[in-house]
């Protein structure tokens, strides 16, 4: 393909929608073993953000990014991979490991901290609000749930990609869009039938990290906390072993441009 956007937004919808396909897997296996499905959904989070700090440790998460763009970067395994990513930049730049980690969580927090907002937002709207209910059709099952994860994953990676290549939002930006209608959906009823139709499609995407943010605290305003205390809990999880792999990784070798300007 001669066209780089339309080349990017292919690679990101069949990257992003194959690691929420593996990702309904995992949550699957999980199933197995575990009766709560919210403990499944945490684990599975915890699980495909571990890989995601791995594979940027070994310098293979970076090849994806060039592959697939923001398909490798929207999963939540992504997330735990731009944390481990944003640190290792540091120590490429020569900065000390205790300034690499500081400077390095600064993007990732400016992310969480959206994510956390705008749940908290939108649970305000809907308390006051009151919540807007949509016919749901059954939910997928078998074969059809990989489908959907596959089918919706990639094309919220893919629109992700077009959105960050044809404006000035940037990567921040686009991500913050993200996340604004992972809440909205929330709000709007929409994440019922979306997740029924896609599940881990739907969820292991950022913009279903902002919507876990906002059903926690919709679970807070009715005084239930397990919900909030799960995901602060994935998010402790997902920032330590993040920065494991951020000490313990091969630091990619800066080009000499980026090392003139760092310096």
């Amino acid at each position: 393909m001669k066209n780089p956007v339309v080349k990017m937004c292919v690679g990101a919808f069949w990257l992003g929608g194959l690691i929420c396909a593996i990702a309904q897997g995992i949550l699957h296996i999980y199933i197995l073993f575990v009766p709560d499905m919210l403990m499944c959904i945490a684990f599975t989070l915890c699980t495909i953000g571990l890989v995601g700090a791995i594979q940027t440790a070994t310098g293979f998460q970076f090849k994806m990014v060039g592959v697939g763009g923001m398909g490798a970067q929207v999963p939540l395994s992504g997330f735990a991979a731009g944390i481990t990513t944003c640190i290792l930049m540091e120590r490429a730049a020569g900065h000390p490991m205790g300034k690499s980690i500081i400077r390095g969580y600064k993007i990732p927090a400016i992310l969480a901290g959206t994510a956390f907002l705008f749940g908290f937002i939108g649970a305000l709207i809907t308390k006051f609000a009151g919540p807007i209910t949509l016919a749901a059709s059954p939910p997928n099952t078998g074969v059809m749930i990989f489908i959907g994860a596959f089918i919706v994953g990639g094309i919220i990676c893919a629109c992700c990609q077009f959105i960050q290549m044809v404006t000035k939002l940037g990567f921040v930006g686009t991500l913050t869009v993200l996340m604004a209608f992972g809440a909205a959906c929330g709000v709007l009823g929409w994440s019922g039938p979306m997740g029924g139709f896609a599940q881990m499609g739907f969820i292991a995407p950022l913009s279903g990290f902002a919507e876990f943010c906002y059903q926690c605290f919709m679970g807070v305003f009715s005084s239930s906390f397990i919900s909030i205390i799960t995901l602060i809990l994935v998010v402790i999880f997902l920032w330590i072993v993040a920065t494991i792999c951020a000490i313990v990784g091969r630091v990619p070798a800066l080009p000499p441009a980026a090392e003139e300007t760092t310096a």
